[in-house]
């Protein structure tokens, strides 16, 4: 997971896109975007959606989208299955099942990662 003011010590006196690119692009298993309306309004998403936006194809991103936005049929984050924030829903009751859902993402993620690298370790001697 990345947050940025947890980096942020790490971030002084650095150009931020720079800094921020090669972690979108490719060192974070999974891109979790929060769209809402005004995403693509403020200059700093812009830098943050160029960076990540070839990882859709990747199956990389996975897209929140407030309810409240308009759909776009040139929106490429509506190809990807993601996740509705209902913006008059229970806020408590949704953060839980997003929560799970990315747990449960996470966790599948990584059990195939671990059985393909069993996979491919050579046997242990004697233990063919």
């Amino acid at each position: 997971m990345f947050y940025d003011k947890n980096e942020q010590h790490r971030m002084l006196a650095q150009d931020v896109e720079e800094y921020l690119r090669p972690i979108y692009q490719s060192e974070a298993q999974f891109v979790v975007v929060l769209l809402g309306r005004d995403y693509p309004k403020r200059i700093w998403t812009k830098i943050e959606s160029d960076a990540f936006q070839a990882r859709f194809s990747e199956g990389a991103v996975i897209p929140i989208w407030f309810s409240d936005v308009d759909v776009s049929t040139f929106d490429i984050s509506r190809k990807a299955c993601g996740i509705t924030w209902n913006v008059d829903g229970d806020p408590l009751r949704q953060s839980q099942v997003i929560c799970n859902l990315l747990v449960q993402k996470l966790a599948e993620s990584r059990n195939q990662a671990k059985a393909l690298k069993s996979f491919l370790q050579p046997p242990l001697p004697g233990m063919n």
